[in-house]
């Protein structure tokens, strides 16, 4: 996947969102220190370049409860880091922690 622009800075969403091999090169490139849990959450909707409705749908929640999570209002349930995972191999490292 082409590097996209987040919060200002140039990553490549496939390497660092997924699990995968990362070159040490791109490890350095990007960092998340900047991103909250929630800016990380979404990145990963907005990746999938869908809707809240079909994001939820997908997570098996209502749209409301991805809205919470994305302000930062609500944190992340265990189920739906389980899902996340299912449909999109996330690393819940860099999710909780922007690193990995």
């Amino acid at each position: 996947m082409a590097l996209e622009s987040l919060g200002g800075k140039r990553v490549n969403l496939e390497e660092y969102i997924f699990d995968g091999e990362v070159s040490q090169r791109n490890k350095k490139d990007a960092t998340y220190s900047d991103q909250s849990v929630a800016d990380r959450f979404k990145t990963i909707r907005k990746y999938d370049n869908v809707s809240q409705a079909i994001f939820a749908s997908k997570l098996g929640v209502a749209r409301d409860t991805i809205n919470a999570i994305e302000r930062g209002r609500q944190g992340i349930p265990y189920f739906i880091m389980v899902e996340l995972d299912k449909h999109y191999k996330i690393n819940l490292n860099w999710l909780f922690l922007g690193k990995g």
